[in-house]
């Protein structure tokens, strides 16, 4: 039967890995993209870019997003840090536990080309801030079957990654874009407007 033959190709293909792929989209300032028919379920996909030159306190800015994370719950990562003058490059990456099965993620990918050390005064008070082009990569997705607190990857198996690939292809997709990947969406965001706000108001520069 040629319609049987189908279903169980589908059931039985290999799984899509989600793309480790970093792509540049337009910067997102009215609305949210689209992403349903090109992320796969469980997928990283990128939001925004924020590009600012100028001067800026970097150390506020790191605050102002950590405790923005960290006030809806999520816990942040630093994978990598690293400084070579006059360049400096920031990973970071936050997790939330939404469900046993569902994690959140939001990934920032912070680079400073022309990284120099100033010194302003601000309110009638020197401060060391941050002089030059600041580009942040947003991005966001949700994990799926994550790893349990002894670090066991859940849905490892071949039989468990086929039926975790069947579920996401034909049986919870919509409810997963509704329930997960849109209210993810929608909080990154707010995020990425709290940001923009911030160096919009609070830095000496301008957003490109």
């Amino acid at each position: 039967m040629p319609s049987d033959e189908t279903f169980f190709q589908k059931l039985f293909s290999k799984p899509n890995e989600p793309s480790s792929e970093v792509r540049e989209i337009p910067d997102y300032t009215s609305g949210v993209p689209d992403v349903h028919d090109e992320m796969p379920v469980g997928g990283i996909a990128p939001f925004g870019i924020i590009k600012y030159r100028g001067v800026f306190d970097l150390n506020k800015l790191y605050k102002v997003m950590v405790r923005w994370l960290k006030s809806r719950r999520f816990e942040f990562h630093e994978p990598l840090y690293r400084f070579k003058p006059p360049e400096l490059i920031l990973n970071w990456r936050a997790e939330r536990k939404k469900t046993p099965f569902v994690k959140d993620i939001i990934v920032v990918n912070l680079d400073i080309r022309g990284y120099e050390e100033v010194e302003t005064i601000v309110g009638g008070v020197k401060k060391r801030m941050v002089k030059g082009r600041l580009t942040l990569n947003l991005n966001f997705g949700n994990e799926t079957g994550y790893a349990d607190i002894f670090g066991q990857k859940r849905w490892n198996s071949v039989i468990e990654r086929h039926l975790k690939s069947f579920l996401h292809r034909f049986v919870i997709k919509r409810d997963f874009e509704l329930l997960h990947l849109d209210a993810l969406m929608y909080e990154t965001w707010k995020f990425h407007k709290v940001i923009k706000d911030y160096l919009r108001m609070e830095c000496h520069g301008n957003l490109y």
